[in-house]
């Protein structure tokens, strides 16, 4: 069996079994009446917000990206490759959504496809430090339920451990990057599998191309807003659809909800992340009391309606450039 063929499968059969634990007690049961109660305005809200996320990205992505010549690449471009690449990430296996956004914008921007790459490497380190920061303000702030213990351990213990190894992960990785010669070497040094070791030194070679363009401090504090707002309208999105089904959906829950989902999707999983976003929100639910019915019902009909809009406008983008995905594919 290829290693293709073999990460297929292994996705296909985590996404089975994840939306197989997903199952309430009950079966399907008791579904259709918590459906036909969700509240019709707060899920169209839920989906004009999840999409907003979209524009956001791209106006961030654009402060990562520049073309040989130092300048920025037109919003059009940003979007367009935006747009496609999440498009391919619902489609498509083994996340390839992120070769061709890369791919889609060195098409339209013009920016070197290297470039483009390295800029994604370091969108995910802010992706990262956003998460954890709003996951631990929303522990610190109180808003979670009283004893909240997370895998068998107080929230505030967890609050410390997620923020110490959070900064040290940051630090490391942006040492990493300034260092990339040292690093590739304390790499090869420590890690016992090659093939590993080779993929850890390449993303951090990509991390230290993309630091390159962010030598101003303005575009530096501009990044980590826009990774702020993102991950908070985000966050918001979880919380209404979790409303539309009168369930808690403040911001701490939100925020909780968020962080379950983020960490899932890390794992390999069929195309569109199908099975895996439905037990993370699951298993965010439980932690308030949600009955599994609700909050499968809501993490189901958030997830299916959240799906469509940036699939088509995706579809909509390769139309309008002429780009085909099987080309941008063959990047990869």
């Amino acid at each position: 069996m290829s290693r293709k063929l073999a990460g297929l499968v292994l996705g296909l059969g985590i996404s089975a079994l994840a939306f197989w634990w997903a199952i309430p007690a009950d079966g399907l049961r008791s579904l259709p009446g918590h459906l036909a109660s969700a509240n019709s305005t707060y899920l169209l809200l839920a989906v004009v917000v999840a999409t907003a996320t979209f524009p956001i990205r791209a106006a961030r992505w654009r402060l990562l990206l520049r073309a040989e010549d130092g300048t920025m690449p037109s919003w059009g471009a940003a979007w367009h490759a935006t747009a496609i690449g999440f498009m391919a990430n619902n489609i498509l296996p083994f996340r390839l959504g992120e070769v061709i956004r890369g791919a889609a914008v060195s098409r339209l921007g013009p920016v070197a496809f290297p470039a483009a790459l390295a800029s994604i490497a370091v969108e995910r380190v802010f992706d990262a430090l956003s998460v954890v920061a709003l996951f631990a303000l929303a522990l610190a702030a109180g808003g979670l339920p009283e004893g909240l213990t997370i895998s068998g351990r107080p929230a505030g213990e967890l609050v410390r451990l997620v923020g110490i190894a959070g900064l040290v992960a940051i630090a490391g990785a942006i040492l990493a990057g300034v260092f990339p010669d040292r690093a590739a070497r304390i790499i090869r040094a420590l890690v016992p599998w090659k093939g590993f070791a080779e993929k850890l030194v390449a993303l951090f070679d990509s991390f230290a191309h993309g630091l390159r363009v962010l030598h101003d401090p303005r575009r530096i504090l501009l990044a980590v807003l826009g990774s702020l707002l993102l991950w908070s309208v985000n966050a918001w999105s979880f919380g209404l659809a979790f409303q539309a089904f009168g369930l808690p959906g403040g911001p701490a829950e939100s925020v909780l909800l968020q962080t379950f989902v983020v960490f899932a999707v890390a794992v390999p999983s069929a195309p569109g992340y199908i099975g895996v976003i439905e037990y993370a929100m699951q298993l965010g639910g439980k932690v308030f009391g949600v009955p599994e019915a609700a909050s499968l019902s809501a993490a189901l009909t958030y997830h299916i309606l959240t799906y469509i809009p940036i699939t088509l406008l995706g579809a909509w983008s390769l139309s309008r450039t002429g780009l085909k995905l099987g080309e941008l594919k063959g990047r990869e």
